[in-house]
């Protein structure tokens, strides 16, 4: 995706050996970009899940406070793929993230962004059916 952060991001948040210690799985000393981009997407699409009820995602441009949430997201993800490696910052600042992105679903917090979904969006649903072929004249006698 990288809709809001890309590798750089990550490498800025956490410095970039700490992402290939993270990310290299065969020790080649270099960033594995497949188990990087899964930690990015899978952030972009939690922080989505969240945001899709009051906004129409992905935000473009996004909200500044909104890419130090993913990235508080795609950082705790990446420590998840090293169990016991979870730094106690690390794991508060997701929770915080999720727990900000919730308040913006719920609509109690803002991102201080006016792209909201337009209201001319209802929850209407309309019907169009046949004929009634049972009516009070048709069940004359019975």
């Amino acid at each position: 995706m990288g809709d809001y952060i890309v590798q750089a991001d990550l490498e800025n948040q956490i410095s970039p050996e700490v992402v290939i210690q993270l990310t290299d799985d065969t020790g080649s000393g270099a960033v594995n970009v497949v188990n990087l981009n899964q930690a990015i997407d899978g952030a972009e699409g939690q922080a989505n899940g969240y945001l899709q009820h009051k906004y129409a995602v992905p935000l473009s441009p996004a909200p500044p406070g909104l890419k130090v949430m993913v990235l508080d997201l795609a950082v705790y993800r990446l420590y998840l793929r090293r169990p016991g490696s979870m730094p106690e910052d690390v794991d508060r600042q997701y929770r915080n993230a999720v727990g900000f992105l919730r308040d913006v679903s719920n609509g109690v917090a803002a991102l201080g962004d006016e792209t909201t979904i337009p209201d001319d969006t209802s929850n209407t649903v309309s019907f169009q059916s046949d004929d009634r072929e049972f009516t009070k004249d048709s069940m004359e006698g019975f």
